[in-house]
C-alpha cells in the first residue's frame, strides 16, 4: 500500500509517512509499505482438523453431496414416524415450519462474541423436533456455518473440543 491524503492547497495527494511501521516499508525507503495477507490456513485448518468420536463436521458441500430426490418408501417411512435422514430433510417436497426460519434468524443473528447461544427445541415424541433441528443445521450450513453434528447419540463432547475447533470466517454450530 502507498498511503496517501489529500492536499487541497495543492490540489494533490502526497505520501503521508507515519501512519505504518518503518519495518513494514518496503527496501530503499520507497512510498510503498507490503503487509502479508491472510492464506488459506482457515481452510487448511478445516480440511485437516479431526472431529471427536461420534460427531461429524458438516458444511454446504456435504450437504450438497447428500441431497437427492426422495423414494416413495423414504416419504412414507419418515410421515409414518421414522426418524428423519438428511436426504428426507434437503428435499423441497418437505416444508419448513415456523419453528425453523425462527431458529435460523436466531442463530444468525447472534453476535457471539461475548459468549455462546444454547438452544433447546422441546415437545411431545413425534412432533417433528429432529425434522426441525436438521432443517436449522441446513438453512445454517448453507450460509456457509460449520456445522459440529452428533452422529452418534452415546457420544459425549469432550471438554477441550469446543476451543479446538479450527478459527474459521464463519461461526460454528455444535448440534446434537
Amino acid at each position: 500500500v502507498s498511503p496517501r491524503f489529500y492536499n487541497p492547497d495543492n490540489r494533490d495527494w502526497p505520501t503521508e509517512t507515519g501512519r505504518f511501521p518503518e519495518n513494514q516499508r518496503l527496501p530503499a525507503r520507497t512510498d510503498w509499505w507490503a503487509f502479508p495477507l491472510p492464506s488459506g490456513s482457515h481452510r487448511d485448518a478445516l480440511a485437516t482438523w479431526q472431529a471427536p468420536s461420534g460427531w461429524h463436521r458438516l458444511d454446504r458441500a456435504a450437504f450438497d453431496a447428500l441431497r437427492r430426490e426422495l423414494t416413495l418408501a423414504e416419504a412414507e417411512r419418515y410421515f409414518d414416524g421414522a426418524e428423519p435422514e438428511w436426504a428426507t430433510v434437503l428435499s423441497d417436497k418437505l416444508p419448513q415450519r415456523a419453528v425453523v426460519g425462527r431458529m435460523t434468524e436466531k442463530f444468525a443473528g447472534y453476535d457471539s462474541a461475548e459468549r455462546p447461544l444454547f438452544i433447546q427445541l422441546t415437545g411431545p415424541s413425534g412432533e417433528g423436533k429432529s425434522t426441525a433441528l436438521r432443517q436449522v443445521v441446513v438453512n445454517l450450513a448453507a450460509r456457509g456455518w460449520n456445522i459440529l453434528w452428533r452422529q452418534d447419540v452415546e457420544s459425549g463432547l469432550p471438554v477441550d473440543t469446543l476451543p479446538s475447533l479450527p478459527k474459521a470466517n464463519t461461526p460454528w454450530l455444535v448440534a446434537a
